[in-house]
């Protein structure tokens, strides 16, 4: 196969375009967990606030969550432009859709190294997913092939 050829056809679309991976869907839902956190905390009319308390102990680290979050919405957004493939001018920030995984995924690793600090080295289920989490998202982004041809599918030269 020649190098920049694509190797699975399941990955195109009905329009011969690179459809995102579902992966990347789950990276995002994973760096904009303090968004889904605080979405389900609006949820319980008694304690608002119970949730949070419980997955952030420190409302310092529940607004670095928040700022890993945004990072995980952009590149939702970006996604999301991408799928339109009218709003020409991202083009340039969609190429760099990798390092924008990657900047939120060293902010996870950092929240949870603060996190771990905060709790005084005791070790939680939500520890540990957030670690599993980081992990899999940086051997993912490796490791991936079909990020690398979806991101290089939309350049300035593509059509509608």
């Amino acid at each position: 196969m020649a190098k920049n050829s694509i190797e699975n056809v399941a990955w195109l679309d009905d329009k011969a375009h690179v459809k995102p991976p579902i992966w990347l869907y789950l990276m995002i839902a994973f760096l904009a967990k303090g968004y889904l956190a605080w979405l389900a905390s609006l949820t319980l009319s008694n304690d608002r606030s119970l949730i949070l308390s419980i997955l952030y102990p420190n409302k310092d680290l529940f607004f670095n969550s928040l700022i890993t979050g945004s990072l995980g919405l952009l590149a939702y957004l970006l996604v999301l432009l991408e799928r339109k493939r009218k709003w020409t001018f991202a083009i340039g920030l969609f190429s760099y859709l990798k390092w924008i995984l990657i900047a939120g995924l060293s902010l996870e690793s950092y929240q949870f190294i603060q996190l771990f600090i905060a709790k005084h080295g005791q070790f939680s289920p939500w520890l540990g997913l957030s670690l599993i989490g980081v992990f899999w998202g940086f051997w993912y982004l490796v490791k991936t092939k079909h990020l690398n041809a979806y991101i290089k599918d939309w350049h300035k030269d593509s059509e509608s």
